[in-house]
């Protein structure tokens, strides 16, 4: 299963390479980053140390929508993916997450899955998750989830 993960950065340089380190190496996994005109050293960290990325930079900051798009209509036209995963700039992918979506993904029930997103310490649900939880009429306190620091 071919897997395209889209990256948007914008002056991303301190977590960029925790992002991108956190993608587990795969032929089947593909990495796509459009950067919306960053003035920092995103670019640069990005095509020198991570040269196998379609790194797509932007002279104009096209927003957080419109890159994606620009990002997804690249990998469909070059890496013929199955799915695809969102990553923001400043996220890593935890030990067995992807494996765990995929199994997901592959039962066929949904077309969109997300993983749980925690704080940035890791230890709790990030606030603007658990907020949209609540939302929707899920209680964050009483998922059943083990948070390992």
């Amino acid at each position: 299963m071919t897997v395209v993960f889209v990256i948007v950065t914008y002056n991303g340089s301190q977590w960029i390479r925790g992002c991108l380190k956190s993608i587990p190496v795969s032929s089947d996994y593909k990495v796509v980053v459009v950067d919306n005109d960053s003035s920092d050293n995103t670019c640069e960290i990005i095509a020198t140390e991570f040269p196998s990325v379609d790194l797509l930079p932007s002279h104009d900051n096209l927003g957080f929508g419109r890159a994606n798009n620009l990002a997804i209509r690249h990998a469909l036209g070059k890496h013929e993916p199955d799915a695809f995963f969102l990553l923001n700039q400043d996220a890593r992918l935890g030990e067995g997450c992807l494996e765990k979506l995929l199994a997901e993904f592959q039962r066929g029930q949904f077309a969109i899955i997300s993983p749980l997103h925690l704080n940035g310490e890791g230890t709790n649900l990030d606030h603007g998750f658990a907020f949209h939880l609540e939302k929707h009429g899920i209680n964050p306190q009483k998922l059943d989830v083990t948070i390992e620091v």
